[in-house]
């Protein structure tokens, strides 16, 4: 065998060099390329992340603005709606130093039935509801084995007996398209035109009670504080049903 030359073998040992050289840059290179790829990808994700919370930020922002801005047109509409009778939220008396304008003999006689410990009627009284009543006692007619006291095929209660300052219970009846909702009853006094409430709970005056359900039927309690005529306003949610007059003993 041929024996190599210290030259041949340097430069054999110098190629390997080199090419372990080449070999390992390209390596280099490689997982170079392959770290800036992961890196570029977690940089999309971090601006995608900052996109989503700038976005979720100006969303929540928005929203608050929203919820102010409806409140505060909430108040204004509070502020501005029409209040025949001029009762104010505060149930502050009419004619208040508020008002220049001199209460009439049906406001002088109305705001005096505010005095129940219980505030004003959740519901708004139209003057003209007032100025309107007929006095005459509502009539009865036949229900099933019960006799009714109020306007037929609309509204109305089991008949009994109305004696002034004794509770007694009543049977609601309602028929043909009467909404759903809470009933409330306003009694306005013939003589002294006094606004009470009339419904009882657990032997406190009440301007609302129970929800009216799908069969068209309520149990109450209702007192009345002075004989003479009583006309009921009555009221189912916010909406005006009509009125029944009794005649207290």
């Amino acid at each position: 065998m041929k024996k190599l030359s210290d030259s041949s073998i340097y430069d054999r040992s110098l190629q390997k060099l080199v090419f372990k050289m080449e070999y390992s840059e390209k390596r280099a290179n490689v997982v170079l390329g392959k770290l800036n790829r992961e890196l570029d990808k977690i940089d999309r994700r971090s601006k995608m992340n900052k996109l989503i919370m700038f976005t979720t930020s100006l969303a929540v922002v928005s929203m608050f603005f929203l919820l102010f801005i409806g409140q505060i047109t909430g108040k204004l509409n509070i502020m501005n709606l029409s209040n025949p009778l001029g009762v104010q939220n505060s149930f502050e008396k009419l004619g208040s130093q508020a008002s220049k304008r001199p209460l009439n003999k049906i406001e002088k006689k109305v705001e005096q039935g505010f005095n129940t410990g219980i505030g004003a009627p959740p519901v708004t009284i139209g003057q003209n509801i007032i100025n309107n009543i007929d006095w005459t006692v509502s009539s009865t007619f036949p229900h099933d084995i019960y006799t009714i006291r109020g306007i037929q095929d609309k509204i109305g209660f089991i008949d009994s007996h109305y004696t002034s300052g004794v509770p007694n219970k009543y049977m609601w009846h309602f028929w043909d398209s009467i909404p759903r909702g809470d009933l409330s009853v306003v009694a306005i006094n013939e003589k002294s035109l006094k606004i009470s409430p009339a419904l009882m709970h657990d032997d406190n005056y009440v301007w609302t009670t129970s929800h009216v359900g799908p069969n068209y039927t309520l149990p109450s309690n209702m007192k009345f504080n002075e004989p003479g005529k009583w006309a009921l306003l009555i009221y189912i949610g916010d909406e005006y049903i009509d009125t029944i007059v009794v005649d207290v003993k």
